[in-house]
């Protein structure tokens, strides 16, 4: 069932902006929804979660992201929840993101690092949040986050969000 909020924020948006724990948490469930679980960052989300994430983005044909979320994606994505296996979650996670690339669906924007650091937000929210409100300045543009500072950033901004935290069982 859809709510309200979803469905106007799916109407009035036209590619989606994921922030990094909710870009890992797709790509952990493409691979595998058991690595869910088993990802650090990951770790508080469910299979259930990871389904309901999957069919919002169905309805958008692009995943928007900048070289900084990808960079933290990187260095989200190092620890597993068991370290043994650490090496083989890696890999997956990174040929399922290289497979996304190919295919166009996940799409990078280039941000210029001073636009970024001439934001008030910056020392509170980071490079890679500041990063997702430049570009969702852009009002084809709507965020969707886990993080609750950067949501509330972004609704004082008047960006186009929901926090995925809502949608949580």
């Amino acid at each position: 069932m859809m709510t309200d909020e979803l469905e106007s924020f799916i109407n009035n948006t036209k590619h989606i902006i994921l922030d990094s724990e909710l870009l890992i948490l797709i790509l952990a469930g493409l691979c595998d929804k058991g690595f869910i679980k088993q990802i650090k960052s990951t770790k508080k989300f469910s299979e259930e979660n990871y389904e309901k994430l999957s069919s919002i983005l169905s309805k958008f044909k692009i995943i928007m992201t900048t070289s900084h979320i990808l960079a933290e994606f990187s260095n989200l994505n190092r620890d597993t929840h068991t370290k043994k296996d650490n090496n083989y979650y890696r890999k997956e996670l990174f040929e399922k993101f290289k497979e996304l690339l190919q295919d166009e669906y996940l799409q990078e924007e280039l941000i210029d690092i001073t636009e970024l650091t001439e934001d008030r937000s910056f020392n509170r929210l980071g490079v890679a949040d500041i990063g997702i409100k430049k570009i969702s300045k852009n009002k084809d543009y709507g965020v969707i986050t886990a993080d609750l500072n950067l949501y509330l950033d972004l609704l004082n901004s008047e960006i186009n969000c929901i926090n995925f935290s809502h949608f949580m069982e």
